[in-house]
Formats: structure tokens, C-alpha cells, sequence
């Protein structure tokens, strides 16, 4: 005669066989839950309303060399001149800039 093993074979069967979890059911049943609820945030930002209109936005990323731009005028010159240059642009409405602190 031979044995078979008892595999669970979803996750509410392996959170019902607690002789082979080492998590409670109750953490079992939280990690459930939030794993639900990250997927419907997830889904809502996916289709939801962003606040603003995203077609014709362009995003870009701009590093100026360390060597050039070595002090905090410098640098911030430097992305003054790029959203000055850009916002000129036929056609652009409006510019902006995401600046990292100088390191």
C-alpha cells in the first residue's frame, strides 16, 4: 500500500491546513486582504482620472555634467535656461521642472 500526500491546491485550502502553515490564519486572511485591496488601487489608478489631460504632455529628463555645473547657481541657471527654452517652443502652453537638490 502506498501513501499519497495531501497537496493544498488553492489559498484558502492551504490557509485551512494550519499543521502545515507556519502563519496563522488569521495573518493568512490580512495577507489576503491587502493583497485585494493593493489589486483595486491598482485597477482605479490604471483607469481612473488623472486631474489632467495627458495627451501632447512630453516628459523628459535632463543631467547636466557635475564638472560644468559644480555650484548651486550654476546649476540652477542651467535649468532656468532649459524651461526658458523650451516654454518657447511653438506651440507649448506651459513648462515645468521637477529639480533634484543639489548634491
Amino acid at each position: 500500500m502506498t501513501r499519497r500526500a495531501v497537496v493544498p491546491t488553492g489559498a484558502w485550502e492551504a490557509a485551512r491546513c494550519s499543521e502545515r502553515s507556519s502563519l496563522p490564519k488569521s495573518l493568512w486572511l490580512t495577507l489576503l486582504t491587502g493583497g485585494a485591496l493593493l489589486l483595486r488601487v491598482l485597477r482605479a489608478s490604471a483607469i481612473g482620472n488623472l486631474g489632467f489631460n495627458p495627451e501632447n504632455v512630453l516628459v523628459g529628463v535632463v543631467n547636466p555634467p557635475r564638472t560644468t555645473y559644480d555650484t548651486r547657481p550654476k546649476y540652477r541657471a542651467f535649468y532656468d535656461q532649459v524651461l526658458e527654452k523650451a516654454s518657447a517652443i511653438p506651440g507649448v502652453e506651459e513648462g515645468g521642472a521637477h529639480i533634484r537638490p543639489f548634491r
